[in-house]
């Protein structure tokens, strides 16, 4: 039967049903609601139930309406991390023929990748390595040793799965050895494969993967993606405690084991986890999430992060999506790290290694000298993974009064994935003495910063600093005026226009690689000020089209393609029209020869 219309009026259905069709005008009721006046009390019945269910619905929706947030209020969409750089906004892949890390054709861009980038962009970057070495088209001899022994030489147990990829297609030594190694372990699988089927045979006791030797966990699932579904399964249930004999130490080692070979097939298992508020779980579960290049990880912990109330949490939340490119906790970061807690500037330091930018790189340079050795491991590594050339001046300093090793080889990773990324931007490192001049001003100015209440004072500081910096550079003291530029742009790191005349100052006297550092700072204090100001957007204009030309004329045409696709995503309309001509000549260039 075909559901009777509902006649529009004032008819209280809700009010007709409690009463009963016995004590209201039922003929009036039938009338209204569209029925024959012969209708039977059941039929009546049902349509003044569906009446009331439509009236319910739609005051539902009109409280809805009134209730819901605005689209400020919203967060709708992943706040993806910005920096103004080839690097940090190469993607992995593209449909669009545009550049990525998958079209790269020089070894010693994908090596600098490898360096410097993301895990994703390192992951890609191994595997287009490999693509490049086992290819029909020649590869210069220095270039394929020297990628095969970079290869060879990783130690970074989060790339073994790629790199084991890559060596195993491979002939030679380096193949032969990586097969025998692919041999291993695929005899490490069948026998742990069959300790695990006699562990739910009930014929074994001991959970057969935390029983193994360290060394042999790690590889064992150093290669997770791998792994049979009985195996997986296993770990699974191990993870989720639902074998029956798990207990929270084996939870912990294997959750911690895992965390390299972000297999996908775990983020259900990982969800329990974070659900389930272990602390000693928590951690390794967030960090093996972090590893996991699948969209149900960065909504796990998205939520987590947004419901997470404890400092320790959101930072370790924080720098797991930062890792993914989502930004969101680089403000809570800040903020942590600024207050000082002694507890909390571990995790907000490395936070910040996976979300800071330019701006940081004199708060983190502070914890060089903290008496907390962890800490200073730590600040390196953000300095690292920030990788601003500024960096190079304090942590060549730290290295001279390092005593451990250890902390001398986290400074050598640092230094090197700096001169990576500088290879990468198309950067060169300033002359070290005038780099350690400058720091040292800028340094001051700092400290005058953070220990002044008074606002006014600062300013004029910086102000005093700026014009300072002209009366240098009028008498031809160029390093000076540099320097005093700097430290008016550390007592207000909101203004841009110190950084711009630095940069102009460079690029005047021929630093183009060195001009083209400052113009990225400049961008990322104020893009607006730069392209609304015909003068400074020429003048990056033109130093990011010189510096191309030269990295092209060195056969480095993915940096040359890099730095154009990187300035002609900036408005230009107030660029001198022969800049604007000749970019997008070089651009339309790159991309027939790309082709």
């Amino acid at each position: 039967m075909t559901e009777p219309e509902v006649v529009p009026g004032q008819l209280d259905a809700r009010s007709a049903l409690a009463k009963g069709t016995s004590v209201v005008d039922a003929a009036e009721i039938r009338r209204m609601l569209g029925l024959p006046a012969d209708a039977e009390d059941k039929e009546l019945a049902r349509a003044l139930v569906v009446r009331v269910v439509r009236d319910e619905v739609a005051q539902l929706g009109s409280e809805i309406a009134q209730h819901r947030p605005s689209r400020e209020q919203q967060d709708v969409s992943v706040i993806v991390a910005q920096r103004a750089s080839y690097l940090a906004r190469m993607p992995v892949t593209t449909s669009a023929g545009g550049l990525s890390i998958a079209s790269l054709g020089d070894v010693r861009t994908l090596l600098a990748v490898l360096r410097a980038g993301a895990l994703s962009q390192r992951r890609a970057a191994v595997s287009r390595i490999g693509e490049l070495l086992t290819s029909d088209a020649d590869m210069p001899s220095p270039f394929r040793k020297l990628a095969i022994d970079t290869l060879c030489s990783l130690r970074r147990i989060d790339l073994a799965y790629e790199v084991a990829h890559v060596l195993q297609t491979l002939s030679g030594a380096e193949g032969r050895a990586a097969r025998a190694e692919q041999k291993a372990w695929q005899e490490l699988l069948n026998r742990v494969e069959a300790r695990v089927h006699a562990f739910w045979d009930e014929q074994e006791g001991e959970e057969p993967i935390t029983a193994l030797h360290g060394e042999e966990r790690a590889h064992l699932l150093s290669r997770a993606r791998d792994l049979p579904e009985s195996v997986l399964r296993h770990i699974a249930a191990v993870i989720e405690n639902t074998d029956g004999a798990a207990d929270p130490a084996q939870q912990r080692t294997l959750v911690a084991a895992i965390e390299p070979g972000g297999d996908p097939r775990l983020v259900p298992s990982l969800r329990s986890v974070i659900e389930g508020h272990d602390a000693e779980l928590f951690a390794p579960a967030v960090r093996c999430l972090s590893c996991i290049g699948d969209v149900r990880a960065h909504a796990l912990l998205k939520d987590a992060y947004d419901r997470s109330a404890r400092a320790e949490e959101r930072l370790l939340l924080a720098a797991a999506l930062g890792a993914l490119g989502d930004a969101r906790g680089l403000g809570y970061a800040r903020e942590t790290l600024s207050l000082g807690d002694p507890a909390l500037i571990g995790g907000a330091l490395d936070a910040l290694a996976e979300l800071g930018g330019t701006d940081d790189v004199q708060r983190i340079a502070e914890f060089l000298e903290n008496a907390d050795e962890a800490i200073v491991r730590s600040a390196v590594v953000a300095l690292g993974r920030i990788a601003d050339s500024r960096a190079l001046v304090p942590l060549s300093r730290l290295r001279e009064r390092a005593r451990r090793s250890a902390l001398r080889a986290e400074i050598e990773e640092a230094t090197s994935a700096i001169h990576a990324r500088m290879e990468l931007l198309g950067e060169e490192p300033t002359p070290h003495d005038a780099a350690s001049a400058t720091w040292d001003t800028t340094r001051h100015a700092a400290r005058t910063l953070a220990h002044s209440r008074d606002p006014a004072f600062v300013r004029a500081r910086a102000l005093g600093n700026y014009f300072l910096g002209y009366l240098w550079r009028t008498l031809g003291l160029r390093d000076r005026a540099i320097a005093r530029f700097e430290s008016a742009a550390a007592l207000r790191p909101g203004w841009v226009e110190p950084v711009v005349v630095i940069a102009v100052l460079r690029g005047r006297h021929g630093e183009i690689a060195h001009a083209l550092s400052a113009f990225r700072r400049a961008l990322e204090i104020d893009r607006s000020y730069i392209e609304n100001h015909s003068l400074a957007i020429t003048a990056m204009a033109q130093a990011f089209l010189r510096r191309a030309e030269a990295v092209d004329r060195e056969g480095r045409a993915d940096i040359a393609r890099g730095l154009v696709e990187e300035i002609l995503a900036c408005d230009l309309r107030k660029a001198a029209a022969g800049v604007r001509s000749a970019l997008q000549e070089r651009s339309d260039a790159h991309r027939t020869q790309a082709r």
